[in-house]
């Protein structure tokens, strides 16, 4: 009774303690004189002091005991403890009930590391869920690329199908029987019909120009769309990527724009670029790149007000003491000192639908690459200034 690190006590039939272990003495910060002549109720709270009585009357009548069976202590202050407890008949050598004893062991602990592993089990099958989810959508997303892709390549061969040589050929055909076209309808009709050819004829040149030059962009901006669902991809399927190949920061942000286009356009945002003409090669994973690149982008965009008289982003890159620096400017609501210590932080966000893990991921993608990040404002109203190094 004074040595086993268990609480072990007797009561008698009103389920009032007539012995107790030192142990559980200490357990409840008392003495063991203290706790005799105590019930449950006197230290449990009045549910669990309830049930435990009712339990210990059943046993004296049906003279069964309860063996090994958890249940939750809650004290009077707010505490919770978990036991594993055995309950037992208490027979005098007459073979009369008079009460019952028993002894419980504190399984707090255990008790604790069943439920974070129930937990992280649960957490595990919900996060195996939103997995296969992302991995349905990435899939249909795929798909809908390839079919765009596959319209656009069709566009491209259609136009170079119909070529603008035919009509240039026809106007130079005109011009050659100019004479002859003079004589049956007059020379002012001859030479206007000459000229609208040649005009059509550069016209329809410009216009597949323009749209063969659309149609690469579009092409392009596909390609990134696929590397990004790849490396999606690989992220779900623990399969991360950690190949460094050379990568030129101006095709990244112009990419990075050009995804952004309409974005932009809808909301009428002047975009400046200030971009060094020979900029340092680094080394990276363009995907992952290009990720952070968007967000710093998207977070300008979303920063500015669609009511605002004037809207801008500036974009600067350049080398500057053994580093790449790039910047990126925007006259969007700024931000106060409260928020800036927290910008970075996993969870933190200050859009109504946001997840907080845009900038949390940005930093990382880039400190993996040995880079940095950081974001300033002169306050509320006042834009911000996103500055990315990069050592060279």
């Amino acid at each position: 009774m004074d040595n086993m690190p268990d609480s072990i006590y007797f009561k008698d039939k009103e389920s009032k303690l007539i012995r107790v272990s030192k142990f559980m003495a200490d357990r409840f910060s008392a003495t063991v004189n203290e706790l005799i002549g105590k019930s449950d109720f006197d230290f449990q709270d009045q549910i669990h002091a309830q049930k435990a009585y009712d339990d210990e009357q059943d046993i004296q009548k049906t003279k069964k005991p309860k063996i090994d069976y958890i249940e939750k202590e809650n004290r009077k202050d707010g505490s919770e403890q978990w036991v594993s407890t055995t309950k037992m008949p208490l027979i005098n050598a007459r073979g009369e009930m008079v009460g019952t004893f028993g002894m419980s062991r504190d399984v707090t602990k255990v008790k604790m590391l069943e439920q974070e592993r129930h937990e992280a089990i649960l957490d595990k099958a919900v996060s195996q869920g939103k997995f296969e989810i992302a991995s349905d959508v990435m899939h249909d997303i795929g798909n809908a690329v390839v079919g765009f892709g596959s319209y656009l390549t069709r566009i491209r061969r259609l136009q170079n199908e119909e070529s603008p040589d035919n009509l240039k050929n026809l106007a130079w055909f005109f011009e050659k029987q100019k004479a002859v076209l003079a004589a049956s309808i007059g020379e002012t009709k001859a030479d206007a019909v000459v000229k609208m050819l040649s005009s059509m004829a550069q016209t329809q040149k410009a216009s597949q120009e323009e749209i063969n030059k659309s149609i690469s962009e579009q092409l392009n901006i596909i390609t990134n769309i696929q590397e990004i669902l790849n490396i999606q991809r690989q992220y779900i399927s623990g399969h991360e990527s950690q190949e460094r190949k050379p990568v030129n920061i101006r095709n990244i942000i112009n990419d990075s724009l050009s995804m952004l286009f309409a974005s932009l356009d809808k909301m009428a945002i002047a975009v400046s670029l200030n971009i060094a003409t020979e900029l340092p090669i680094i080394k990276g994973d363009r995907t992952k790149l290009m990720q952070a690149l968007l967000n710093v982008f998207r977070n300008s965009i979303e920063a500015i007000d669609m009511n605002a008289p004037e809207k801008s982003i500036s974009v600067n890159a350049y080398s500057n003491a053994g580093q790449l620096v790039l910047q990126v400017k925007d006259n969007g609501n700024g931000f106060d000192k409260l928020t800036a210590d927290r910008l970075f932080g996993k969870g933190f966000t200050t859009k109504l639908s946001g997840s907080g893990m845009g900038l949390y991921n940005c930093k990382a993608i880039l400190e993996s690459h040995e880079g940095t990040i950081g974001i300033t404002s002169e306050g509320q109203g006042k834009g911000s200034l996103t500055t990315i190094g990069f050592k060279i």
